[in-house]
């Protein structure tokens, strides 16, 4: 699990450094459109790292959501390829990683901690509902 945190965190890196390359390349240009691009690329930065940290806390809808997610990414890059539009290098080593992540959040192991966890937060509201006041503990 740690290892496609860590994946995770690699990704975002990478996207931060995708959007200052995107940000310092055209610094002479100013537009509407232009601002409305870098605030949506910082705009999937910060849910990209909001969903690792929710897979670092074994939610399974993060682990869903993030496939979704690299899917889309994946799809993205391979029409581009087969329509001969050229992406920056960091784009497809974005959906590389990604891929990888999403691969390491599915191998059994990474089930099995999914799996702990859900049924240490069931364990966790049972023990809560036994503990209210007026309840008899058996």
């Amino acid at each position: 699990m740690s290892i496609a945190f860590g994946a995770l965190v690699a990704l975002a890196a990478l996207a931060l450094v995708n959007i200052l390359i995107q940000w310092w390349t055209v610094a002479g240009e100013f537009s509407a459109m232009l601002v409305l691009s870098r605030l949506v690329s910082l705009g999937f930065l910060a849910l990209n790292v909001f969903i690792s940290f929710a897979v670092l806390a074994g939610r399974s809808w993060a682990r869903l959501l993030l496939t979704l997610l690299s899917v889309v990414g994946t799809v993205y890059v391979v029409v581009s390829i087969v329509t001969f539009d050229l992406l920056s290098p960091l784009v497809y080593a974005d959906a590389v990683l990604s891929d990888a992540a999403v691969v390491l959040l599915w191998l059994p192991s990474s089930n099995v901690f999914f799996r702990q966890v859900r049924a240490a937060r069931a364990q966790y509201r049972t023990d809560q509902v036994a503990l209210r006041p007026g309840k008899l503990i058996r």
